[in-house]
């Protein structure tokens, strides 16, 4: 029996650090001011697997081969005298039968974007619309071409946190319950996040929001996922490397452009989670709903800062081989 037999059980959330050649990990990071940036289970001993929401679609893998070059921390539940066997019945009801989604990154990181509570860098308004869209042209080709609107593509961090909710459910033990409490606030971070300022932003007297006529910077249609991956690598890379503007530069605000490309990121999420396309939602309406779907927005530094698991151990780079 190997080192990770024995460290890693079944049920146990295991994050991983950002890849360090791979920038949109590193700034869905970055925004979350963590450490990680995926988010896995534990599924099997002998040998030890895990099993993950990662492209395609939910799948069990050798956990040595997937830990090479990341640092795992290895979070449980601190009531010992729950059992594991629920949340691997509830993963196996997930396995194989989720939608094949090739740009879970780029789905995180708009989820991230839009959000989270961050202070955005300094003249970086264009990159950041820049990604909001990508995120946008990511998960409106994957509604176009879904096979089955029933079918729910997850984050990596939502399908852990969701596999705890359905323990939670099947058992009526709320204590498997991840989620209860408030995702991760970050120290020093936004009063709003960019959805909430959005909506403040473009929000008229009676509610609604002016007409989008805002043109995305890229053709969908021309763009492979391998391009919407790379675009989006380079302009994450471009973010996290920028230095900020000097103070007096501040504007003040930032131009309508990002906030209507943050609306246009939201409905898309909410046509993916709801089916129905959301477009003449109104933008007050918006904030309720994504309200109602928390469950959606949990990410890896949410589960590193969740109070119901215990780090039992941290796994360097070098141990993960």
């Amino acid at each position: 029996m190997n080192d990770l037999e024995t460290l890693i059980r079944p049920g146990d959330v295991l994050l991983f650090s950002y890849e360090k050649n791979d920038f949109t990990s590193g700034m869905i990071a970055f925004l979350t001011d963590s450490s990680v940036s995926h988010a896995a289970m534990g599924y099997a001993t002998s040998p030890c697997r895990i099993v993950e929401e990662t492209p395609p679609q939910v799948c069990v893998n050798d956990a040595a081969e997937r830990f090479q070059g990341r640092t795992i921390t290895v979070r449980r539940l601190k009531d010992p005298t729950l059992s594991t066997q629920p949340l691997i019945v509830a993963a196996d009801a997930h396995l194989n039968r989720l939608d094949p989604y090739s740009d879970a990154g780029l789905y995180l990181l708009g989820v991230v974007l839009i959000s989270k509570k961050f202070v955005p860098k300094v003249g970086q308004e264009r990159t950041l619309e820049k990604l909001l869209d990508l995120c946008c042209v990511a998960i409106t080709a994957f509604l176009d071409d879904r096979k089955d609107p029933e079918k729910l593509p997850m984050t990596c961090s939502h399908f852990v946190s969701q596999c705890y909710a359905d323990a939670a459910k099947t058992t009526g033990d709320n204590r498997y319950e991840l989620t209860e409490t408030p995702p991760n606030v970050i120290a020093n971070a936004a009063p709003d996040t960019l959805l909430t300022l959005a909506v403040r932003e473009l929000s008229t007297g009676n509610g609604t929001e002016e007409n989008d006529g805002e043109p995305t910077f890229f053709d969908a249609k021309a763009m492979s996922p391998e391009d919407l991956r790379a675009e989006a690598n380079r302009l994450a890379r471009l973010y996290l490397e920028a230095e900020t503007c000097p103070a007096d530069a501040l504007t003040g605000r930032h131009g309508k452009g990002l906030w209507k490309r943050v609306v246009r990121l939201a409905k898309a999420l909410l046509h993916l989670w709801l089916g129905d396309d959301p477009k003449e939602t109104a933008l007050d309406r918006l904030l309720a709903l994504f309200d109602q779907h928390r469950h959606m927005l949990v990410t890896p530094a949410d589960l590193l800062a969740c109070e119901k698991l215990e780090t039992v151990t941290i796994l360097p780079e070098a141990s993960a081989h």
